[in-house]
């Protein structure tokens, strides 16, 4: 939860790179111990990583990923930070069509945990940053 934590610091502060290194390492520590409590943090910060990486279809498949993990685990918890998490949704908005960002929100509505967070670490590890 730390390294989480940490990660939306550092996205805060403009240090993306530790910020995308933190929240990668957060999130697999999450899921092999089967934590998903605070995993959707982990995906928050993901989606403005990828934001700020220009990747707004990506940023709004992870929000829409967050968002169905929440309900498949039933734990309500808000935005770590809700005014960053304002702000990164509003850029995808922005930047997609209504019909784009709907359907890149619905891509993980009908998988398992364990493969929304797969998808959501994927790449992540070797993926350069802007």
């Amino acid at each position: 939860m730390s390294l989480m934590l940490l990660g939306h610091v550092d996205l805060a502060e403009g240090d993306v790179a530790h910020a995308q290194a933190v929240l990668a390492e957060a999130g697999s520590l999450f899921a092999s111990t089967g934590n998903m409590v605070y995993f959707p943090w982990c995906l928050e910060g993901l989606a403005a990583l990828a934001v700020g990486q220009g990747d707004f279809e990506r940023a709004a498949e992870l929000a829409g990923a967050r968002d169905t993990l929440r309900e498949q685990i039933g734990v309500f918890l808000p935005p770590v930070y809700p005014a960053g998490y304002d702000r990164t949704l509003q850029a995808a908005q922005a930047h997609l069509t209504p019909a784009a960002f709907d359907a890149a929100q619905a891509r993980s509505a009908d998988l398992p945990p364990p493969q929304i967070i797969a998808t959501a670490l994927s790449g992540l590890a070797g993926q350069e940053t802007r």
